[in-house]
């Protein structure tokens, strides 16, 4: 490690431990615009000292090239977090267009491809719900073409696995719900007029 960083690092360490020793003050601002302070000690770590140059694991046993290793590590979980980002909103991308073009097992797929990539990053639990929520509009919107051509020959038993998947997928998924009574009641009149 580079003498100049090994430095620094010592020297943002020390101001640490003069923190530490010597309390901070906070201050608040009451109704009145009074200013009040108070100062917080830290009594407990007091044992600490400016670390020695020629023994770096007298702080908290970290060493300088820990510390680095450290900060090179969180480079490349962001450098990774950044390339998920990247091609997570490509596939939402893709997925979106497929949707509007009416291509909806093709937006299945890729937002299928979404949620692996997502299912285990909390740092991306919005983008996940928002693929959950996509997806199952795109299982209504197949069960619905299939519907829609129901005095064609549509498929009802494909439909209704369709508003299953939509539903297992959100169940608060209200169109899915509405199609479902829909199929139900269609099924229905086709049995009463055979």
């Amino acid at each position: 490690m580079n003498q100049k960083l090994q430095n620094n690092i010592y020297l943002v360490l020390s101001i640490i431990v003069v923190v530490f020793n010597n309390g901070c003050r906070t201050f608040e601002v009451s109704d009145s615009n009074e200013t009040k302070s108070e100062e917080y000690g830290f009594n407990e770590v007091h044992n600490l000292s400016y670390p020695d140059k020629k023994s770096p694991k007298s702080f908290g046993g970290i060493t300088a090239e820990d510390l680095a290793d450290s900060e090179n590590l969180n480079m490349q979980e962001k450098v990774r977090i950044q390339a998920l980002s990247q091609e997570v909103n490509s596939l939402f991308g893709k997925a979106f267009s497929a949707m509007d073009q009416g291509q909806w097992a093709l937006a299945v797929n890729i937002l299928s491809q979404v949620e692996l990539k997502l299912y285990d990053k909390e740092i991306f639990k919005d983008e996940l719900q928002i693929a959950h929520y996509v997806k199952s509009d795109a299982y209504y919107q197949m069960a619905k073409d299939i519907y829609d051509r129901r005095r064609e020959g549509g498929d009802m038993e494909q439909a209704e696995k369709f508003i299953k998947q939509a539903l297992e997928i959100d169940p608060a998924n209200e169109k899915a719900e509405n199609l479902k009574y829909d199929i139900s009641v269609f099924r229905k009149r086709v049995l009463m007029s055979d």
